[in-house]
């Protein structure tokens, strides 16, 4: 319900977190966070929520032009069978235009709209997993790991057939 109207009907079985349960624990764990973070983006919109967070002081330069920087991402459905996530993004400035790009899948918690019959009920332990995962978005140690990781990889880079065909359309 909103305002005494009904915004979305779920079926039974569906689990979800409101949104202000979830931001009040993640501003509860940034609380702890010891950097500057800035708001990059912040949607709430027909019961989707889209949240990123940046901390600017927790960057590193791959080579010269070409920097990653911490940050965390959660999103959020009240009216959808989305799942819930928050996870850490460490983000690379990769061209002249300032695409950014996603390099740390797997660091992060994802709550299932429909947990099975049979399956551990993710939703018990979703406070400390938050927590994990802020806490390793803004880990100046971390960052300055995925650092060393690109530096290292850079070196090491092979077009893609794709790559040489952007390549040839630009020229």
């Amino acid at each position: 319900l909103e305002s005494g109207r009904v915004r979305a009907i779920l079926p039974g079985h569906v689990r979800m977190l409101d949104h202000l349960e979830l931001l009040d624990e993640v501003v509860a764990r940034l609380s702890a966070v010891e950097t500057d973070l800035r708001v990059e983006h912040c949607t709430e919109s027909d019961g989707e929520l889209h949240l990123t967070l940046v901390a600017p002081s927790l960057a590193g330069e791959v080579e010269k032009g070409d920097g990653v920087c911490g940050g965390l991402y959660v999103a959020n459905s009240e009216t959808t069978l989305s799942d819930t996530e928050a996870c850490v993004r460490i983000l690379r400035l990769v061209c002249s235009n300032g695409a950014l790009l996603d390099v740390a899948e797997g660091q992060r918690m994802v709550l299932p709209r429909v947990v099975e019959a049979h399956a551990q009920d993710p939703y018990g332990t979703w406070r400390p997993r938050l927590a994990r995962v802020i806490a390793r978005a803004f880990n100046k140690e971390a960052i300055e790991e995925e650092v060393r990781r690109f530096r290292s990889s850079v070196q090491h880079i092979l077009a893609s057939p794709y790559e040489i065909l952007l390549n040839l359309v630009a020229q």
